[in-house]
């Protein structure tokens, strides 16, 4: 088997450590990360070891597009012309194919959210993907407001490796009748769509031992 693309959402060592492993056993066409990552030695390794074995590294910001087979992926942050920040930026994009999108958020905080709200792009996504250690403290009303997803996949660490998202946040996505699925509970998570389907709501699902499809 082999990955076209490993998107490096978050500069940080989980997931660069999570490169590296797979750049250790499996061919990978493409890195994308957001040019500022050079803060952490661990995710620097990582990026050399991809520069080693010949594979492409993308540095995106926000107004990019790259189309990877019928998958048009456009990113959102972070902003073009910060070169001059010094702190370790994680990557947002919005991924859309046909008439379904997803947003891979990760680590967002209420600092990016206002930011990509104020670049007035298309936010609105389906599917949201966010990072459990921030789930507390971002995904404001306004920013549920402009993305509208029906499914929030939540990756948070089991035995209390991340935080807890906080109660009050999970009830205002009950509220708006949005789909959660935690991967400390569901596992490991594979999301799937096809190109008639209109929207994640529509989808067939079944579940399987240690993941989650949505068909």
């Amino acid at each position: 088997s082999s990955l076209d693309v490993v998107i490096l959402a978050e500069p940080d060592a989980e997931h660069a450590e999570g490169l590296a492993h797979l750049l250790d056993n499996m061919p990978v066409g493409e890195v994308w990360c957001s040019p500022f990552v050079e803060s952490s030695r661990v995710t620097a390794r990582a990026l050399r070891k991809a520069h080693e074995r010949g594979v492409r590294i993308r540095r995106l910001v926000a107004g990019d597009r790259v189309k990877v087979g019928a998958v048009e992926y456009e990113v959102l942050y972070p902003e073009a012309g910060s070169e001059t920040r010094r702190r370790a930026e994680p990557l947002i994009l919005r991924a859309q194919w046909g008439r379904c999108a997803a947003l891979l958020a990760g680590a967002v905080t209420p600092e990016i959210e206002q930011a990509v709200l104020n670049g007035n792009v298309d936010s609105n996504a389906e599917i949201l993907l966010i990072g459990g250690r921030n789930a507390g403290g971002a995904c404001s009303r306004a920013w549920l407001d402009a993305v509208r997803p029906a499914v929030v996949l939540m990756a948070v660490g089991a035995e209390g490796q991340w935080v807890e998202p906080s109660i009050s946040w999970i009830e205002q996505l009950k509220e708006r009748r949005i789909e959660i699925l935690r991967t400390d509970r569901e596992g490991a998570v594979m999301l799937e769509w096809l190109p008639n389907a209109r929207g994640a709501r529509g989808f067939v699902r079944r579940r399987l031992p240690g993941r989650v499809e949505l068909l």
